[in-house]
């Protein structure tokens, strides 16, 4: 009897768990801009130092996923590290949206996209300033 309630304890933590887990998960992850880095925060976050960025890009449409690596799949939702059309390793923050924003670097590239558009749209256009592209 000890055991059955022993593992019905075990599951519903784990089962908590998981769920804490995956809302976490799949709230936006937060970008800063510091003198010298961009910083996503949140689960799967990382810094990318200015002077490691090669090139920024506004995409239509993600590149299609060949692998996850390690992360989280859910629905539209694509986070963690990834192996893409054209990147053997990536790091995807993908809320879904219709616009994608690629930072490539000499490190590893990233891939951010919002469910709002616009707001991909203005990160793309606060990079551009921030990298002096304008």
């Amino acid at each position: 009897m000890k055991s059955k309630k022993f593992k019905n304890i075990v599951t519903a933590v784990v089962i908590v768990l998981i769920i804490i887990a995956t809302f976490y998960g799949s709230r936006e992850n937060n970008v800063k801009l510091t003198e010298d880095s961009i910083i996503i925060e949140g689960m799967y976050g990382r810094e990318i130092p200015k002077n490691t960025i090669t090139h920024i890009k506004l995409l239509e449409e993600l590149p299609r996923v060949s692998l996850r690596r390690n992360g989280i799949s859910i629905f539209s939702l694509q986070k963690g590290v990834y192996k893409i059309e054209g990147f053997d390793k990536i790091n995807l923050y993908v809320h879904g949206g219709e616009k994608y924003l690629l930072i490539d670097s000499k490190d590893r590239p990233v891939i951010i996209s919002y469910k709002d558009s616009t707001k991909t749209e203005k990160l793309y256009n606060e990079l551009n300033d921030f990298l002096g592209n304008r």
